[in-house]
């Protein structure tokens, strides 16, 4: 995953093209991302 920009807009770029990524480390990469994303509760 990198940083990029869309349209003007920040976003992640994620390529994935290793033939061993799987599903499995597809949902790992998203709940981690979205538990980086999610607010503080500190």
């Amino acid at each position: 995953m990198t940083p990029s920009v869309l349209h003007g807009v920040p976003c992640i770029r994620a390529a994935f093209s290793n033939w061993r990524t799987s599903d499995a480390d597809v949902d790992l990469a998203l709940r981690e991302l979205a538990a980086a994303l999610a607010p503080s509760t500190a």
